[in-house]
């Protein structure tokens, strides 16, 4: 009997998001948590389909926020995915990849940095007058 059920159960699908960064070191959230960045590359397991939210940072670039529809495979849709599911005798990979570059933060102009500054000011002056 078990030799009967043995084959039945070596179907396996493999399923990894990888992110690719450009600097290394940026900060990736994949759907508002953060993924470890190895090398400028994130590495994450999925189970399901759909759309996903990537977000990059880094200090000095400008941030990216995507959003990253993974479609359904041939072989992940119903009649197909109880064969490679449950009988197919060795491992399918379904890996996406999805490459960000971080482009340089524009710098901002004297006008804009003298505005937040009088901004700054009057906040603060707001502030002081009320804890008087």
């Amino acid at each position: 009997m078990i030799l009967i059920a043995l084959p039945l159960l070596t179907g396996c699908i493999k399923r990894r998001l990888i992110i690719e960064v450009e600097p290394k070191d940026a900060r990736v959230f994949l759907d508002g948590r953060e993924l470890e960045v190895i090398a400028g590359s994130a590495r994450e397991p999925f189970t399901f389909y759909g759309g996903r939210q990537i977000t990059v940072r880094r200090l000095g670039r400008e941030t990216r926020e995507l959003l990253w529809r993974l479609d359904r495979p041939m072989h992940s849709t119903f009649p197909f995915d109880l064969f490679t599911e449950l009988l197919w005798p060795g491992e399918i990979l379904d890996e996406r990849r999805l490459r960000v570059r971080l482009p340089a933060a524009p710098k901002p102009s004297r006008e804009a940095v003298n505005a937040l500054i009088e901004r700054a000011e009057a906040v603060a002056k707001e502030a002081d007058a009320e804890y008087r």
